[in-house]
């Protein structure tokens, strides 16, 4: 659909998506779409149909880019996206016991984004998403299925505390930005929480 589709093909698929979207508001609280971090037609669907966007980012300069095309240029098309309380950014891949040099690194990138988009200050989470070989992207990676090793404890619990912060920290943006709770209260995590 990117590459062939004809203007007439897109604007059909672009209605079908809204109403998709229509309907999906009608029995839904809370709607998630993830899309990849590129400008094509389906992401673009997705900002013109969405109110929040939560931004998992690595600090580098694709990243930095990124969060300047949001801030910069789709603003002008998605009026929300310039609302600081609607964008939230986390910090993803983050070594979870970092060496000094690694923590200044990183402090120096938050820090890149805080000055040269200010407005984007409020948006940038404290909770971080660790780097773990249970959730990497590459065939070396053990992940979920495939390591039986400490299914309970460990690495695992680990794992599920960080999601579980960002996700206390998204529902908290949501309430904010919003004025209502967005998802039913959740029970207090068990100490395995890979169950969870």
């Amino acid at each position: 659909l990117n590459a062939t589709a004809t203007a007439g093909r897109r604007d059909g698929a672009a209605a079908r998506f809204n109403d998709f979207i229509e309907q999906a508001r009608r029995e839904y609280d809370l709607i998630a779409i993830d899309t990849n971090p590129s400008a094509t037609f389906v992401t673009m669907q997705v900002l013109a149909n969405a109110n929040f966007l939560v931004a998992p980012i690595t600090f580098d300069a694709f990243s930095l880019q990124g969060v300047h095309l949001v801030v910069h240029h789709l603003k002008d098309f998605y009026p929300w996206l310039g609302i600081p309380a609607r964008l939230c950014l986390v910090a993803n891949k983050v070594p979870r016991s970092p060496s000094d040099s690694e923590i200044r690194r990183i402090e120096k990138e938050e820090n890149k984004i805080r000055q040269r988009y200010p407005m984007l200050a409020r948006s940038i989470k404290l909770e971080r998403i660790h780097n773990s070989d249970l959730i990497a992207n590459r065939a070396a990676a053990k992940g979920f299925l495939a390591d039986n090793s400490g299914i309970r404890g460990g690495i695992y619990d680990r794992v599920v505390r960080d999601f579980a912060e960002v996700a206390k920290a998204i529902n908290m943006d949501l309430e904010y930005a919003f004025g209502s709770p967005q998802t039913q209260e959740q029970e207090p995590l068990e100490s395995t929480g890979w169950s969870t």
